[in-house]
């Protein structure tokens, strides 16, 4: 009898043990891995408030990243940064539409296009790997989630925690982004769609320090996104691209979607050349940092 016990235990608890114990191990890790992670965050961000505080116009701050690079980023706009040349992260984040979606192949994407041009135009060639941003993959953003702004803020969080970088996003929400929020009720965000889309701006600018965000209308936006979208870059003093006024005024505008209203090559081209001209813009009048403290624009 002692012997079939030992005997069962070495064939069915033994491995169910085992497999509790790695599965509880591999929680220990993940749990300790975001503590970290969050911790880093938290102290680069501290860091940076307290010096920014003591000389607003005068410092810079090193930072290693994966590669082993060090870079020195001064406490200018993301504007400045590309006139002055110096290296930094682009974030896009939106519906489908920001991921490629319609294109013939990823280099005609607009994030692509808008990303490898200023990087091309601003940069020397030995400095263009400087400049970094996640580029669309058509294959792996195929399965694409459209995220709620809940789930966004905690990328954009974790992204900055690996390589806090970033200083410009090209924010495009569209009817995505939309309605993935409809029903987005998780502790701040119980309110309505325009303060949803101010508080999540709010914060994305608390990550991004003294970077900018430009803001994009997507061509199949809904009245009331567009308007709140030119009313919060209003407001703030942030970049806007109205792409329904781009398609508006567009000749032959039949040929920039498709049935469905997915973008064609024609459409992502038109979007990149938007964007382009925007940006130009403001890096040609050195346009500075933007600040979104103070009251909100939508109360409830």
């Amino acid at each position: 009898m002692k012997a079939f016990f030992s005997r069962f235990a070495a064939r069915k608890l033994f491995p169910l043990l085992l497999a509790a114990a790695l599965v509880l191990s591999g929680g220990a890790f993940y749990f300790i891995h975001q503590k970290r992670a969050a911790e880093n965050s938290e102290k680069i961000r501290r860091e940076f408030q307290e010096k920014l505080e003591q000389n607003p116009d005068g410092w810079s701050i090193a930072l290693s990243t994966p590669t082993g690079t060090r870079y020195t980023i001064p406490p200018t706009s993301a504007y400045q940064l590309l006139r002055d040349k110096n290296p930094f992260c682009f974030y896009y984040l939106g519906d489908n539409i920001t991921y490629g979606i319609g294109a013939s192949q990823e280099s005609v994407s607009w994030r692509f296009l808008t990303f490898y041009s200023l990087r091309e135009e601003h940069y020397p060639e030995e400095k263009q790997k400087q400049v970094l941003g996640r580029l669309s993959s058509l294959s792996a953003d195929s399965g694409f989630v459209v995220p709620n702004y809940y789930t966004a803020w905690e990328d954009l969080r974790r992204a900055d925690a690996n390589a806090p970088l970033f200083r410009l996003m090209i924010f495009a929400p569209g009817p995505g982004m939309e309605e993935a929020n409809r029903n987005l009720t998780r502790g701040e965000y119980n309110c309505s769609p325009e303060r949803k889309t101010e508080i999540f701006l709010k914060k994305a600018k608390g990550i991004l320090r003294t970077g900018d965000i430009l803001l994009v209308i997507t061509h199949n936006d809904s009245d009331a996104q567009a308007a709140a979208l030119t009313a919060l870059a209003a407001h703030y003093g942030l970049v806007l691209c109205d792409m329904r006024a781009a398609f508006a005024a567009y000749t032959g505008a039949e040929d920039l979607t498709t049935a469905n209203g997915t973008l064609t090559d024609a459409g992502h081209r038109l979007y990149a050349e938007t964007i382009l001209s925007a940006v130009r813009q403001a890096v040609e009048t050195g346009r500075g940092i933007v600040s979104m403290e103070g009251e909100y624009l939508y109360t409830e």
